[in-house]
């Protein structure tokens, strides 16, 4: 019996379609085979060495950019400050500084020296910046209620203080959060030094100089010597400098740095030391001078939270208890507390 004729055609149309359908298949093995795959700059976040090429790097910065960016536009879902302990060489506590961190929804903690530099080159830092200073403020209200006056220092980015209106920025947020103005530090670091020939010229002095005539304190980072800033911003407008601990007190001493010192107090400048991380090194800043110390040895940066359940549980029984209306007092309280005395403290790690 013969095949209906018909059948041919049909029997043709089913061989191609299969050979098109394994030519696919085939295609797909070869690339999962021999082609690696494909860096997801939101799933991961490689080294540049690891990345490649410039195009996967380009691809990251952009991602993280974006990211940054929604996440400033949600009101900072993400965000979050830790908060450092500063200490009277004296031994009680005077304050904390701000540090920010990242929990991005994807990729999980987010080192701050990337995301920074992201916020950096696409111009984010002024919105970064004024999410830091609003939930600093934010905070100390809530420290405030709960009956302790704590004061926080925040780092000021260049492109921050490029902003010509500054000043009214901050003043608004302090305003907002009822914090007074003496309660909040401005750190500016290094990259605002390098940069002054160009950020001078654009009132930079002028507008450190209203921050300060409204209260505002100013901390100086020591990138530069103090005549540094002091020949571009003159006496009497900054309240500390900040060094670090180990350079200051290495072996043997640098005449520079016990130099350093000697012109910060002569300028009225408070010197804090930071990086002190033994009982050694503290007790020979405090020989030095140093008016402040910061470091591990005191405590690891740790939530807002933790920070009140710190002083609640390691400064003295005769630690001030302040009122709600007590927020007139300009000077740090000194809150005992011995640098060197063996408590429980709640550990988080910066």
């Amino acid at each position: 019996m013969t095949s209906p004729v018909w059948w041919y055609p049909a029997l043709a149309l089913l061989a191609a379609v299969a050979g098109m359908w394994g030519v696919i298949a085939l295609h797909g093995w070869i690339q999962r085979r021999w082609q690696p795959p494909t860096v997801d700059a939101r799933d991961t976040l490689m080294p540049p060495s690891a990345l490649g090429t410039d195009s996967q790097m380009l691809a990251q910065d952009l991602a993280l950019a974006d990211d940054l960016a929604q996440c400033l536009t949600r009101g900072g879902a993400g965000l979050s400050l830790l908060y450092q302990p500063k200490m009277a060489a004296q031994g009680h506590f005077t304050g904390a500084e701000a540090l920010l961190r990242w929990q991005h929804p994807v990729i999980g903690r987010v080192d701050p020296g990337t995301f920074l530099a992201v916020a950096e080159r696409h111009h984010l830092m002024p919105r970064l910046g004024q999410w830091v200073v609003h939930e600093a403020c934010r905070q100390m209200a809530e420290w405030h209620t709960q009956g302790w006056r704590v004061g926080v220092a925040v780092n000021l980015s260049r492109q921050q203080v490029a902003d010509p209106d500054l000043p009214l920025r901050v003043a608004q947020a302090l305003a907002q959060h009822h914090v007074r103005s003496e309660l909040l530090t401005l750190e500016l670091n290094d990259a605002v030094h390098l940069h002054a020939p160009t950020v001078w010229q654009q009132g930079l002095a002028q507008r450190l100089k209203a921050l300060a005539q409204d209260g505002v304190r100013l901390s100086l980072d020591d990138g530069q010597s103090p005549m540094g800033w002091l020949q571009g911003l003159g006496s009497g407008v900054a309240h500390e400098i900040k060094m670090d601990g180990r350079l200051l007190a290495g072996e043997p001493p640098d005449p520079a740095r016990l130099a350093d010192i000697s012109v910060a107090h002569a300028a009225g400048l408070r010197v804090v030391a930071v990086g002190v991380e033994d009982p050694a090194l503290a007790e020979r800043l405090r020989q030095m001078g140093c008016d402040e110390l910061q470091g591990y040895l005191f405590a690891k940066a740790m939530p807002g939270r933790h920070l009140a359940m710190w002083l609640r549980e390691g400064l003295s029984a005769d630690a001030r208890r302040l009122s709600p209306q007590s927020l007139t007092v300009l000077e740090p309280h000194p809150i005992t507390r011995s640098a060197t005395q063996s408590r429980s403290f709640p550990t988080i790690t910066g």
